[in-house]
């Protein structure tokens, strides 16, 4: 049996253990809030004895179709709390998509936030119709596993819950409760429910375990080094494994402050970059070509040092030589495997750095599987 740090945590007990140690410092700076370790534990919390008045425990699954935001990290930490199972919605799924994801699934809860750019209490009434007007809203064939919508907003709407009313709810349910719900998970729990893209077929759900993925955020935040010091730039979004491990949970592991971009826009993303004068920053190669095409490329003050980048290695050097991130790695993960996989050392010789994917992480074992030859 691998024996590390994590061995025997839950994400629950890690958020814990980053409140001690961090205290008013900022975990995460989103665009609706900038969220301490204490705050974020205080709501998380009270979100989370909000779940267990509406009877939601160890087990049960619950979808979030939402953009990066305050409530996202919120409803995360608390469901990791109390052992319940998220599945992230990915945000640009059709009325279909989201029907097969929550059918497989299994959900019984879907929260969703209510904003002008993306309507998605519009897209879930093809669904069901009554969403948002009519009290027996999800009373219909199909999503028959699901049994309560949860929108935040500042609007209500008919057979809808209002996402604040779970800390109202929560307030009702005794610490005790929580401490007796929370007593219960395991690190070897399943914490997640992450759809893959399905780019060849429908996407699978890849069960994620709460050791695991404390192990992914850790050993990868490892390879870049992070420390509280440290201001980190990701867009990548909550329903990839990057947000759900890597940028939700690199704060709790190594104290860095994570700046969160909702929707991913390369101006906007410069920008944020420089107001919080970010010096870690992390994405795929569209984010990157984006960035590297923008006009204010070169009118933005960056200070970056050091980054992830999932690209070719004609970007890779693009990015070292035109964005100045001098410690640049190119690491190779997988969802099933929480991110796990292989990366490059920050000093390690550049070309090296620029052409390959480097060596398997801690706790991950390689093995090559010669092609067969008919």
């Amino acid at each position: 049996m691998w024996n590390d740090k994590w061995t025997g945590k839950t994400i629950g007990a890690a958020l814990d253990e980053a409140v001690e140690r961090y205290g008013d410092k900022v975990a995460t700076v989103f665009q609706n809030s900038e969220v301490t370790y204490n705050h974020l534990k205080q709501t998380a919390d009270l979100v989370a004895r909000g779940f267990l008045s509406l009877g939601i425990g160890k087990g049960d699954k619950v979808a979030i179709w939402m953009a990066g935001y305050a409530e996202w990290a919120y409803a995360y930490f608390a469901l990791a709390r109390i052992g319940a199972v998220m599945v992230p919605v990915n945000t640009r799924y059709r009325p279909e998509e989201v029907e097969y994801v929550l059918n497989k699934s299994k959900a019984s809860i879907l929260i969703l936030k209510n904003e002008p750019n993306k309507d998605y209490l519009s897209l879930l009434k093809e669904l069901v119709p009554g969403a948002g007007v009519a009290d027996d809203a999800v009373s219909n064939g199909k999503l028959p596993h699901l049994r309560k919508i949860i929108v935040s907003s500042q609007e209500s709407f008919r057979g809808c819950m209002a996402f604040d009313d779970l800390q109202r709810f929560g307030a009702e349910v005794s610490e005790a409760t929580l401490q007796q719900a929370a007593s219960r998970v395991t690190s070897e729990d399943v914490a997640v429910i992450q759809f893959t893209s399905g780019t060849t077929a429908m996407p699978k759900g890849a069960m994620l375990f709460h050791v695991a993925m404390l192990r992914g955020a850790h050993y990868g935040s490892q390879a870049l080094k992070l420390t509280e010091a440290d201001r980190f730039f990701s867009p990548q979004p909550f329903f990839h494994v990057g947000g759900s491990i890597k940028v939700m949970l690199a704060p709790i592991v190594s104290g860095c402050t994570m700046i969160v971009q909702p929707y991913f826009h390369a101006g906007e993303a410069l920008e944020l970059m420089e107001r919080h004068r970010c010096n870690v920053l992390m994405g795929h190669q569209p984010h990157f070509i984006e960035y590297l095409n923008h006009p204010d490329l070169k009118t933005r003050k960056l200070v970056l040092e050091k980054g992830m980048i999932f690209a070719s290695p004609e970007v890779n050097k693009r990015v070292y030589d035109e964005m100045s991130v001098r410690k640049l790695i190119s690491p190779y993960g997988l969802t099933e495997t929480h991110i796990g996989g292989t990366v490059c050392e920050m000093d390690d010789p550049l070309e090296l750095r620029m052409t390959t994917v480097g060596r398997p992480m801690p706790g991950m074992e390689n093995r090559h599987s010669p092609t067969q030859r008919r």
